[in-house]
């Protein structure tokens, strides 16, 4: 599960000399070995590192005429590059045309699997759908587990586009009751996202807090950072969905700070659509008109897919503002913010006077956030309030430490920590503090 260890690993092995005893094998083994460190790369959200990867180990497959290794690098590449750009779909393009004579039932169904993404990427949902289910009934053939529930997880999303949200929650359910046996903490992590949305979509906000939850946890685990702020972004509209403005405004601000430092300009105009659904729940209308021109301007400049529980949302929130604005001051506040540069549409999001209602009470500098939480809850880490959660509802260590994918000894060593700040002495009474600071939602 340590991501950043086994790409260090692989560094070291692809600057090593080695015996050329065997051309052709070290040949293979070397394109064998960037591959492994394109998936790494891209599985922590590097998909510069992971197409350059997966380039030289194209080239390495093509000097040995390694069709099979050449296709599973060149669907890499394809993803490295951008599934919805027209150089990524000529790389899967060729891939499935080279799996098409290969005898490996494996290898078609993850050039099926890939090319299925592109299409869903590029919003061609009966294209993505036809072969995703190719390569669901390969898997099946083959009795693959490891990708199964990735493919399952994809047709969920799909099915979510086109609005089947009942077989996307069936699909999605099987994805990750699949995807636990199996040690593949990324596919966990992005199963369990998938299913936030979907959860989330139908008003199920519990099961959606549950699974965000457990998906923020792995991305932080694995180091993915460039996941951790859409997932944070996501449970700012279960807050909002559940009337929690204020959780939901803390949110939203967290992932917009973290695109915006990213240069994640796609997550960026995530980040001004939540804060704009907070402020039409807020009643700062003309407020939410300026957010919604703005990330709409900003879409129609870098062009990004827009994720179907997404486009859910801004159709709801933007109805609502049109009913509740008239339509003349819709129109102007629209067109100031479309007429916003990114950096003052940014500031002005983040601007938290302007974004909040006048209150009795002024609550704690934005600045400070993290020094507020941890004075609230005990002097305790955002880590520990995770593990506190867990011991809450029953779990051993032994049981946090698989959820969380570190050491257990690591995990003793928090609880040991927590009993002190806390100056707890057994399970129960954390247990019972989480729940009066509502680290847990009572079932």
């Amino acid at each position: 599960g340590d991501l950043s260890e086994g790409r260090a690993w692989l560094k070291t092995l692809l600057q090593a000399s080695l015996p050329e005893t065997d051309a052709v094998g070290l040949i293979r083994c070397r394109a064998n070995a960037l591959l492994g460190a394109a998936a790494l790369a891209f599985d922590q959200g590097d998909w510069a590192e992971a197409a350059v990867y997966a380039e030289e180990s194209a080239t390495l497959f093509r000097m040995v005429d390694d069709k099979a290794g050449l296709t599973l690098a060149l669907l890499r590449l394809g993803f490295g590059v951008g599934p919805a750009t027209e150089q990524g779909k000529q790389f899967q393009t060729e891939a499935l045309a080279l799996s098409e004579g290969l005898a490996d039932k494996w290898v078609i169904a993850m050039a099926r699997y890939v090319v299925g993404q592109g299409a869903y990427f590029r919003a061609d949902y009966t294209t993505a759908r036809r072969y995703l289910e190719d390569a669901l009934r390969l898997l099946r053939e083959v009795g693959d587990v490891l990708f199964l529930p990735r493919v399952l997880s994809m047709l969920g999303g799909v099915d979510l586009a086109l609005g089947e949200y009942t077989q996307a929650r069936t699909r999605l359910e099987e994805a990750l009751t699949l995807v636990r046996t199996t040690n593949d903490p990324r596919a966990l992590a992005l199963v369990a996202g998938n299913l936030g949305d979907v959860a989330r979509c139908q008003g199920d906000y519990r099961r959606a807090v549950e699974v965000y939850q457990e998906s923020l946890a792995l991305h932080r685990a694995l180091g993915n950072h460039s996941d951790i702020p859409g997932v944070v972004h996501s449970l700012g509209y279960v807050a909002l969905g559940q009337g929690k403005l204020e959780d939901a405004l803390v949110l939203e601000r967290e992932s917009l700070l973290a695109q915006r430092d990213q240069g994640n300009l796609p997550g960026v105009a995530e980040g001004l659509t939540g804060l704009a659904a907070v402020a039409v729940a807020q009643g700062r209308l003309e407020r939410a008109a300026r957010l919604f021109g703005a990330a709409e301007a900003l879409r129609e400049q870098v062009r990004p897919m827009v994720w179907p529980a997404e486009r859910f949302e801004w159709t709801r929130h933007v109805a609502t503002l049109r009913d509740r604005l008239d339509l003349t001051t819709l129109t102007s506040a629209w067109a100031d913010g479309r007429a916003m540069t990114i950096e003052q549409t940014v500031d002005y999001a983040l601007s938290v006077e302007a974004a909040k209602p006048p209150s009795a009470s002024a609550p704690p500098p934005p600045v400070a956030r993290h020094q507020y939480e941890k004075a609230y809850y005990g002097g305790l880490t955002a880590r520990e309030r995770e593990i506190v959660a867990l011991i809450a509802q029953g779990k051993t260590n032994r049981a946090i430490a698989d959820d969380l994918v570190i050491a257990e000894r690591t995990v003793d060593r928090h609880v040991a920590n927590m009993m002190a700040k806390l100056d707890f002495h057994s399970r129960a009474q954390i247990a019972a503090w989480a729940v009066e600071k509502g680290l847990v939602t009572s079932k």
